[in-house]
């Protein structure tokens, strides 16, 4: 497998259609127009359940038991942020996240809204941190 840069998905979209490159992945709300129109066909689905926008393609991980990638969002602010500061960030974010209207709109999406504290994100970090770090460093992948 070659690893091919490119500034976006739809570039890659075009390359596929055109078989200059046999197989891309691309976030699923993204790829759901493409995927509609017959011309390009998922084949699995980098979250270790499947999609609710996608529901008829298979995870990775019922091939490869334990592949799980997904795409997820922290909100931060610089070291040194006063505890009040964070804590009342903390507090509107979770008002914020349990509004039904936004929960709908993301679901609409194929988003589910996880929320938690700052030790949850700080855990995600460090699994995230080693997986990758194992990955990076079993695969002897170098800088470029």
């Amino acid at each position: 497998v070659t690893h091919i840069p490119y500034r976006g998905g739809s570039p890659a979209l075009l390359d596929l259609r055109a078989g200059r490159i046999q197989a891309m992945f691309q976030a699923v709300l993204e790829a759901l127009p493409s995927l509609g129109d017959n011309a390009t066909r998922g084949l699995a689905i980098s979250s270790a359940e499947r999609s609710t926008l996608l529901p008829d393609i298979p995870p990775v991980a019922d091939t490869l038991p334990g592949f799980d990638v997904v795409f997820w969002q922290g909100l931060f602010a610089p070291a040194g942020t006063p505890a009040p500061i964070l804590a009342k960030l903390g507090t509107a974010l979770r008002t914020a996240t349990e509004d039904t209207v936004l929960r709908a709109r993301m679901a609409e999406q194929g988003v589910t809204i996880t929320t938690g504290d700052a030790a949850m994100l700080h855990r995600t970090l460090a699994d995230e941190t080693a997986m990758w770090g194992k990955l990076i460093r079993e695969a002897s992948i170098r800088p470029e």
